[in-house]
């Protein structure tokens, strides 16, 4: 009797999780890494930054396959972090290249722009739960907030997406990488823009409540797609019409987030990750 009156310890949340969004996006990066590093292998044969392309390479494989499996907002913080560190790295291949180091200036700015208020909104939600919690939590977590921080918590957790995805209005990032050799275009085209719409499943229950936020995402996406479309349309080279078709195809995934159709969205990340990688590296 007295070991049934004592409280049962519940275990704790588990650090990764591998539910059904995280195997599919596993599959995905997983899938699309190797099949696009067995295209480097060929393309960079011979080249003397073969190795730094292959290590940072993996590197942005590694930390997005944690990120697609983290079970903790610290956790996908820093994975999300990791993620931008390391795109940065690979898009500096080739550092002698005056191109390739602005790309690597105006994606870094940007990034550490979009970062910042994701680093406040994880700050915030571990003060106000006690410490690091699951994401499985967190809609119990926003629903004790006030509404004016819970609104300022989902609008911290949109700016990250849409810098990430290079939407309006931090889209001058991607259009500055085209220096990048052709591997890492198609690693950055299919994988790693799709990670604004990860961020925003993940937090659903954060940012899905706040009418304002998905607003903004809405109309975020929609100018994106409208504003890279046309641009799309009167660029000459094909690989600036290729950064402005991911750039237009991310506004469309944003739409659909915003309009709270993730289910869409998760089917037009996996498409697009599929047709984008074979159309950059043909």
């Amino acid at each position: 009797l007295t070991l049934l009156a004592e409280p049962i310890a519940m275990a704790p949340d588990p650090l990764l999780r591998v539910d059904a969004l995280a195997t599919l996006m596993l599959l995905l990066v997983l899938g699309l890494s190797g099949v696009i590093q067995v295209f480097a292998v060929r393309y960079l044969r011979g080249d003397a930054r073969q190795v730094w392309f292959v290590v940072t390479a993996n590197l942005v494989t590694a930390s997005t396959a944690v990120l697609v499996c983290t079970n903790t907002v610290l956790g996908f913080g820093l994975a999300w972090v990791m993620v931008g560190a390391s795109l940065v790295a690979l898009l500096a291949t080739y550092p002698d290249l005056p191109q390739a180091r602005e790309g690597v200036r105006r994606t870094a700015i940007r990034f550490v722009i979009g970062d910042l208020p994701l680093v406040a909104a994880v700050a915030l939600l571990m003060i106000s739960a006690g410490g690091d919690l699951a994401l499985s939590q967190l809609g119990a977590t926003i629903a004790e907030l006030p509404a004016p921080v819970a609104t300022l918590m989902a609008l911290l957790l949109v700016v990250p997406a849409l810098a990430r995805s290079s939407q309006v209005p931090f889209h001058g990032w991607l259009p500055a990488t085209l220096a990048a050799p052709t591997p890492v275009s198609a690693l950055m085209h299919a994988g790693v823009v799709n990670a604004g719409a990860i961020l925003i499943l993940r937090f659903s229950p954060a940012i899905g409540e706040s009418g304002i936020a998905m607003s903004v995402v809405f109309v975020a996406g929609a100018v994106t797609l409208v504003y890279a479309s046309l641009v799309r349309m009167v660029k000459p080279d094909v690989k600036g019409r290729l950064v402005f078709s991911t750039m237009a195809q991310m506004g469309f995934m944003m739409l659909a987030c915003g309009l709270g159709a993730f289910a869409a969205a998760v089917f037009h990340l996996i498409a697009h990750g599929l047709f984008k990688s074979a159309q950059t590296s043909s």
